[in-house]
């Protein structure tokens, strides 16, 4: 991003804490990693009481596979709500699978009726991620601002990979495992009411016709996009190591260091303060630099100490590695996160997110396969070995397709600076003047022709850089425009045919912008909303008294 919109980095992270609805959305975030983990281990506990290992295994499954197909599709509906009620929406939903959950366990409920709203529940799990991504832009002024909020985020998952387990300890070891879902189901309360009320004050939204309708559509253009296509794949790459990691550390604690029952859980523990490390060091580093070298670096500790893990036995330095190994998947998360939310445009952000919800399902249940395949035919130091070197080689064959996808999002400084003084635009964010200056056409006209036509639908804002241009109306001049001038808002956002005739009167440079980003832009801003509508009102038929125009 240009120069003079940097901020310090201290700056970035206490500009994201003091945005009231980004801390809000970041603490029910929290909350809701700290009650998802917590359950989801209560949940296998009762099932290994009930019927053994096999018991948690099949209910473990079961619930990963219909999250897996759920995800997508609940992504792709929720994005056609707004993302702050579709947020509030979910945690209601988790909340009161939950509680049922729990009251089957207390209740003594057969195994089936059990199962079942587990597998609700982290159905409804899948509704929180997806849209809390999505979100996050729309809550951002600056990169800096966003990189910080995915950090931060990061940070909430790897404290609660930390916290959740203890607190479904301690709770199980207080008041009986069938009481956990029940008391964190509250934390899910707790975060739909941060989250309750984030768009109350936003005006409904301008969106084409054809866009309304655009969740399984959202779905095939993600499908379509090959950089989306990319990050996806390596997201379920990660978790397919992780889901490796849930067996392989069991083994190497138990069968390799000789550690109590206990030992699994200190080893996972370590990865979650390399989770908070890592989110800390991308909040400090800020978004100012490329995001590709981070992410290799990320993958890097991920995969060179899991290289080395089977072959160390002082316990020390083996917590020492697996907290690289949490802090490089936190870059990696946060690298690939914030890459997405730049390259895509904000309506393919949700389904986009779904996606890769469903991949991580996918990739658990994958690793959680390998592992034991792996460990049985090769044995524990070679699995972990092929754990490591598979994800290195496969992560940095796909880097050259990671860096012509962040190619891709570099802001334009000339287009950024001319769209600087049109005056819808200027109460925009920074970041989202950034997306629009990404999205912007240039166009290069001869003197008489017509750019637009009067009648004809409209489907671009135009913003003029150099040249005349004339502006008529059933044939009779109206005026002239020039360098800094604009036209063609009125037919976006009120959705009817283009309003006048505009044609060169001598070679001139535009910047065209296409419908959908200039409403997401415009329409989810409320004072440029407002300024837009002010304009279009004041003009009625005739000239803009302002000296700019917003004539169609």
């Amino acid at each position: 991003m240009p120069a003079n919109r940097s901020q310090p980095r201290s700056a970035v992270f206490a500009s994201a804490i003091r945005s009231p609805a980004l801390r809000r959305t970041l603490a029910a975030y929290l909350l809701f990693n700290l009650s998802e983990l917590a359950i989801w281990l209560a949940i296998l506990i009762w099932a290994y009481d009930r019927g053994g290992v096999n018991a948690a295994s099949l209910l473990a499954v079961a619930q990963l596979v219909p999250a897996a197909v759920v995800a997508p599709a609940a992504a792709a509906w929720l994005d056609r709500m707004d993302h702050r009620r579709a947020l509030t929406l979910g945690y209601v939903l988790q909340s009161l699978t939950m509680f049922a959950t729990g009251a089957f366990m207390l209740l003594r409920a057969p195994y089936f009726a059990v199962a079942a709203a587990a597998i609700l529940a982290s159905c409804a799990a899948t509704l929180t991620r997806p849209v809390h991504f999505a979100l996050l832009p729309q809550f951002s002024q600056t990169t800096e601002q966003l990189t910080a909020g995915n950090g931060i985020s990061s940070m909430a998952e790897g404290l609660a990979a930390f916290v959740g387990p203890l607190a479904s300890g301690v709770i199980t070891a207080l008041r009986g495992v069938g009481t956990v879902p029940v008391i964190l189901g509250f934390t899910s309360l707790l975060a739909a009411a941060l989250t309750a009320g984030l768009g109350a004050s936003d005006p409904p939204r301008a969106v084409s016709p054809e866009a309304v309708d655009r969740g399984l559509r959202g779905l095939l253009e993600v499908a379509r996009e090959p950089g989306a296509l990319v990050l996806t794949l390596l997201t379920g790459l990660k978790y397919v190591v992780y889901g490796m990691l849930d067996i392989l550390l069991v083994g190497l604690a138990i069968g390799s260091l000789h550690l109590s029952h206990a030992g699994p859980g200190f080893l996972n523990s370590a990865l979650g303060v390399g989770v908070v490390l890592g989110g800390s060091l991308a909040v400090l580093r800020g978004g100012k630099r490329r995001m590709t070298p981070l992410f290799m670096f990320g993958a890097a500790l991920v995969g060179l100490p899991l290289m080395l893990l089977a072959n160390t036995h002082l316990f020390v330095l083996v917590l020492f590695l697996i907290l690289l190994v949490g802090a490089g998947t936190s870059l990696f998360d946060i690298t690939a996160r914030t890459l997405t939310q730049r390259a895509l445009p904000e309506h393919l952000l949700a389904p986009m997110f779904g996606l890769q919800e469903s991949v991580t399902m996918i990739g658990l249940l994958v690793g959680s396969v390998l592992a034991p395949a792996l460990v049985a035919g090769f044995g524990l130091t070679t699995a972990f070995f092929v754990a490591g070197g598979a994800f290195l080689l496969l992560i940095f064959t796909a880097v050259p397709r990671l860096h012509r996808l962040e190619q891709r999002t570099k802001v334009p400084e000339d287009i950024y600076n001319s769209l600087l003084p049109v005056r819808p635009l200027t109460p925009l964010s920074p970041r989202a003047r950034e997306q629009l200056a990404r999205y912007a056409n240039r166009m290069s006209m001869r003197g008489g022709e017509i750019v637009v036509a009067q009648g004809e639908v409209g489907d671009k804002f135009y913003v003029v850089v150099s040249g005349e241009l004339d502006v008529s109306i059933d044939q009779q001049h109206v005026r002239s425009l020039g360098p800094g001038d604009w036209f063609g808002e009125i037919a976006l956002l009120r959705d009817v045919p283009r309003t006048a005739t505009v044609t060169a009167t001598s070679d001139a440079q535009l910047l065209a912008i296409g419908r959908e980003p200039f409403l997401w832009a415009v329409t989810g801003t409320p004072p440029a909303h407002a300024l837009a509508s002010e304009h279009m009102a004041g003009y009625g038929s005739g000239p803009d008294h302002s000296g700019q125009s917003n004539l169609d």
